[in-house]
C-alpha cells in the first residue's frame, strides 16, 4: 500500500477540481464504468477525456475500484459549483444510466452529496488541491483550500474522501469504509470530520441483523485534543492515530486521517513548519510528500 500525494494543484472551477480527483484515481487502481457529456453516454472502457467534458449540466463520470469493486459517481448539476456524488459498495452491479443519469444500484448506491454546493462561488474562487490516493485500497481524499490562502483559523473549503479503514471490533466487516463530502464557505470543512455532523457515511452491521446505512460516523477525539489552541505539554505539535466511531461501536482505525494538536493551517504544517511528512488541515492531518504547501 502506497499513499500517493499530489500537492498544490491549482484549480479555478468545480469541474476542474472533480476532474483532478478522477485523474488521480484512474492512476491508482480505479477504472471508468462510464462517462457522459450530458449529450452522449460512453461506456466502452474509455475515460472521461477532459474537465471540459464535465462542464455541462448533468454531465458525469462513474468509476470503479478494481480490487474492492466500490463505485464512485460524480455528476455536475446546474453549474460547476453544484454536484451530486454517490457511492456503491463492492460486489453490487449497476443498472440504468443514460446521457443525463448515472447508473446505480436500487439498494446499495448511496448519495453522499445531492445537488448541493461542492465548490466556492463567492469570495476567493481559486483553489489549490491536495489529493491523496492509495494505489492498493480504494482510500482517497481531496482537500480544496482557497488560493491565495485566506489565513487565520481556516483549513479547507471542501473535501471528498473514502477511508478504507482497519477494522477493530469486527474483523469480518465486508464493507469497512467511511466516505464523506463537505463544503464549508467559512473554510473549516475538516472540522466536520470530528463532529457528528451527518457528513461521514458508512455501513453499520452490513450483512448481519440490524444493518443500516448511517451518517453518524466521526473521528474519535478523546479529550477534545484535536484542534486545541495549545501545543502538547512537551512543547511540540503531536499527531494521534484516530478511530472512526458511531453511537454504539468503534468501526476501525483511519488510514488517511490523524488528529492534530494544536490547530494548524495548511501552509503552516506540523511543528510550525519544520515537518511536512503530513499536511495539517486544522484539526486533522493527511499524508504529504515532505514539502510545505504553498499559499
Amino acid at each position: 500500500m502506497t499513499l500517493n500525494v499530489y500537492r498544490d494543484t491549482a484549480a479555478s472551477t468545480g469541474h476542474a477540481s472533480v476532474f483532478e480527483l478522477v485523474t488521480r484515481l484512474l492512476a491508482n487502481g480505479w477504472t471508468t464504468v462510464s462517462y457522459s457529456d450530458a449529450t452522449t453516454r460512453t461506456a466502452t472502457g474509455a475515460d472521461c477525456p477532459s474537465a471540459a467534458t464535465l462542464n455541462n449540466a448533468n454531465a458525469y463520470t462513474v468509476l470503479t475500484h478494481t480490487v474492492s469493486g466500490i463505485k464512485l459517481g460524480l455528476q455536475r448539476k446546474t453549474d460547476s459549483n453544484t454536484w451530486t456524488i454517490q457511492i456503491t459498495e463492492g460486489g453490487q452491479s449497476l443498472t440504468g444510466g443514460n446521457a443525463t443519469t448515472m447508473e446505480s444500484h436500487a439498494t446499495y448506491t448511496k448519495t453522499l452529496l445531492s445537488n448541493a454546493q461542492l465548490y466556492p462561488s463567492t469570495g476567493t474562487t481559486t483553489v489549490k488541491l491536495h489529493t491523496v490516493a492509495d494505489n492498493a485500497s480504494p482510500s482517497f481524499v481531496i482537500m480544496g483550500r482557497r488560493s491565495p490562502f485566506v489565513g487565520g483559523s481556516t483549513s479547507a473549503v471542501f473535501y471528498v474522501f473514502l477511508d478504507y479503514l482497519t477494522p477493530l471490533t469486527w474483523s469480518a466487516n465486508p464493507q469497512p469504509w467511511i466516505a464523506g463530502v463537505k463544503f464549508d464557505n467559512s473554510d473549516i470543512a475538516p472540522a466536520a470530520l470530528i463532529t457528528n455532523s451527518g457528513t461521514s457515511d458508512g455501513w453499520y452491521k452490513r450483512g448481519i441483523s440490524g444493518e443500516s446505512w448511517t451518517t453518524s460516523w466521526q473521528l474519535e477525539n478523546p479529550g477534545t485534543v484535536a484542534g486545541s489552541g495549545t501545543s502538547d505539554p512537551s512543547g511540540s505539535d503531536v499527531e494521534l492515530e484516530t478511530r472512526w466511531i458511531g453511537a454504539t461501536m468503534v468501526l476501525g482505525k483511519s488510514t488517511l486521517f490523524k488528529l492534530c494538536q494544536p490547530y494548524r493551517t495548511p501552509t503552516g504544517g506540523m511543528d510550525s513548519g519544520s515537518s511536512f511528512a503530513r499536511a495539517a488541515f486544522g484539526q486533522v492531518t493527511v499524508p504529504n510528500d515532505g514539502t510545505a504547501l504553498a499559499s
